[in-house]
């Protein structure tokens, strides 16, 4: 826990003033006090299309793990890890053919 010169300086720093304006919640001192601190944003990530992936496989030439790295090229923000495809991959009850 931070002394409280230091909450206070964050206050000076964020302009915030005393007694506060009615309607601040914690959340939004929070935010004034700790902008730095971001919001959990939520897990949203590119599902692939696994039903292309099967069909992929079929060729003697690729693998799961070339498939899954042009995956990551196309989503490199909000792919899967490698092994977070491969499970995926297994609770969708497709076949490893490779």
């Amino acid at each position: 826990m931070a002394p409280s010169w230091a909450y206070l300086k964050r206050a000076r720093e964020a302009g915030v003033v005393w007694p506060l304006p009615a309607g601040t919640t914690e959340q939004s001192l929070g935010t004034l006090l700790f902008p730095s601190v971001s919001q959990p944003k939520s897990c949203q990530y590119a599902v692939p299309d696994f039903n292309q992936v099967r069909l992929e496989l079929k060729s003697k030439c690729i693998t799961l793990q070339l498939l899954w790295q042009e995956y990551r090229e196309i989503h490199p923000d909000d792919g899967y890890s490698y092994a977070q495809f491969c499970r995926l991959r297994q609770t969708k009850c497709l076949p490893f053919s490779n």
